[in-house]
């Protein structure tokens, strides 16, 4: 349950769990007849509750671990800026009854950008992180969802680590973000009036300060956990469903509301939308923060 903080953390979705989770205790080997209606009711279940279990454990991961990250690099810049006063002589400003002139704000405001530069300019801490984290979801959806469909065939899919590199780029969108957030919060600190009124010291704390309220939020980081799980879990149980002799059409459940100016699939809005065939899942996109969730909704037997 989400809480003023981050997320608390759950258990592993482990395969017991998951065995637990199921409505069919033993799926079929092969849908060889026609599936009867409560059949096909059980498996949109089991497909749902497949995917809250994986989404809740990662949500009690990501949140923390992208802390963890953007704390590192805020303190990067910290350490950067500071360095870098002392190379240019900026950290003799020691007192708060020193006036700054105008030339040194200007080398205060490049030395505060180029230490943003240094700690927010690479995701590729985020994406080192993030790589086992998203494999194994996707992983655990492909092949507890080819289960549920009775077409798990213990063969590994190299399409699974395609899909997992595919979504790793998207942190570079959420690292830009970052450096965005910090360099508007530098420059508001460097307007402040505090700003010329302290030494560089305390300017430069002032400033990570400013940058840590902004990108460290709970909202932030919970956003981007339920963001980025989603999209991992989704990415494995599309791959099963692209392949599927079962099933041919899946919709969305669970979104709110269908939100102002998000993504279209053949001009109607993806949240909640419905029959979409399985071999254009891939051009479904959602919106930031989505919460709905696929199900099978037609079948080829």
């Amino acid at each position: 349950m989400e809480q003023s903080g981050l997320i608390t953390p759950v258990r592993r979705a482990s395969k017991q769990d998951f065995l637990k989770l199921i409505t069919r205790r033993i799926p079929p080997s092969r849908w060889t007849k026609r599936i009867s209606k409560g059949e096909k009711v059980a498996l949109q279940r089991d497909v749902l509750r497949l995917q809250a279990s994986l989404k809740a454990e990662a949500m009690g991961v990501l949140p923390n671990a992208f802390k963890k990250i953007l704390q590192d690099q805020l303190n990067v810049f910290k350490q950067t800026a500071l360095g870098l006063g002392v190379r240019t002589g900026l950290n003799r400003k020691a007192f708060k009854s020193s006036d700054w002139t105008a030339e040194e704000i200007a080398l205060g405001s490049l030395l505060l950008g180029a230490a943003s530069t240094a700690a927010f300019g690479s995701e590729v801490a985020l994406s080192r992180m993030a790589r086992p984290v998203y494999q194994s979801l996707i992983d655990r959806a492909y092949s507890r969802s080819r289960y549920l469909l009775g077409e798990a065939d213990g063969l590994v899919n190299p399409m699974l680590a395609n899909r997992n590199e595919k979504i790793l780029r998207n942190l570079r969108d959420v690292q830009v973000s970052t450096k965005n957030m910090a360099d508007f919060r530098i420059d508001k600190a460097i307007k402040s009036d505090l700003f010329v009124n302290n030494s560089w010291a305390d300017a430069v704390g002032a400033a990570s300060a400013s940058i840590s309220e902004r990108i460290l939020s709970p909202s932030r980081l919970n956003t981007f956990g339920r963001t980025e799980s989603f999209i991992a879990v989704d990415e494995g149980l599309k791959e099963a469903v692209k392949i599927s002799d079962s099933i041919t059409h899946m919709s969305v459940v669970g979104c709110r509301a269908v939100e102002p100016n998000i993504p279209t699939y053949q001009g109607t809005p993806t949240c909640n939308i419905q029959n979409v065939p399985i071999t254009d899942v891939d051009s479904v996109e959602f919106h930031v923060n989505h919460t709905g969730a696929w199900f099978p909704s037609r079948f080829a037997v």
